[in-house]
């Protein structure tokens, strides 16, 4: 058990009113430990299709809960309450895999990173790769 003073110094916590929680008072982090963000980092996605994917997303998504509030022209909008930036990240990636959104994996060598498909079908997720392996075709260095 850790005191407020503890726990507000190693995580950046603060206390914030908002009358439209339950209680009035919503804690937010406004740091994360880098060691989480390092460990999901090197493990964010280890295979297109692996099926532990759907367990993974599930797991970090847990205690996502729906927000409705009212914007400014008096009209509802609605949005998520999420705990942590890495856990809004995860819903992101989850609302993108079930929303129909197509993700692909980085053709270039050396990058492999996933990146969601825009308006057009590319195999690149940046221009930057896609200059890299025109490069390497022109000199042969790439099937």
């Amino acid at each position: 058990m850790l005191t407020w003073e503890d726990v507000e110094g190693r995580y950046g916590m603060v206390a914030l009113l908002d009358t439209e929680a339950d209680r009035s008072v919503t804690v937010v982090s406004t740091r994360e430990r880098l060691a989480s963000w390092e460990l999901e980092c090197e493990n964010f996605f280890r295979a297109p299709y692996d099926p532990e994917l759907a367990y993974g997303i599930n797991k970090r998504v847990a205690g996502v809960s729906p927000y409705t509030s009212f914007g400014e022209d008096g009209e509802l909008e609605w949005g998520w309450r999420c705990r942590s930036f890495l856990q809004a990240i995860y819903l992101m990636v989850y609302l993108d895999f079930t929303g129909g959104k197509k993700v692909r994996r980085c053709k270039s060598p050396d990058c492999g990173r996933f990146f969601r498909l825009a308006a057009h079908e590319s195999y690149y997720c940046s221009f930057r790769c896609t200059r890299r392996v025109v490069a390497q075709c022109s000199r042969g260095l790439w099937p």
